[in-house]
């Protein structure tokens, strides 16, 4: 069994991609290019190590209506997998 760890981190990047998803629904799935994280009080940083990647991030349907692909955006996100994200706001 995997440890889960409390994470959080705000990041920044250029979204590259934007895709509809079935399951979760009311969620849509971002690709960001990481190139910025920031600590967010005392939460471990995961973000940190996908500096310079595109990550997949699953943000809810509402806070992703201004998201477009090559927007700049900046959000605070929870790491839940390797390889996955999810949004937890807008910043």
């Amino acid at each position: 069994m995997v440890p889960i760890i409390e994470n959080y981190a705000i990041v920044s990047g250029k979204v590259e991609k934007i895709t509809p998803l079935d399951s979760p629904k009311n969620f849509v799935q971002i690709d960001l290019l990481f190139e910025q994280s920031i600590n967010v009080e005392n939460f471990p940083n995961l973000a940190l190590a996908d500096i310079g990647k595109s990550m997949p991030i699953n943000i809810d349907t509402q806070l992703a209506k201004s998201i477009h692909v090559g927007s700049f955006i900046k959000m605070k996100v929870k790491k839940v997998s390797n390889i996955l994200y999810y949004a937890v706001n807008m910043e």
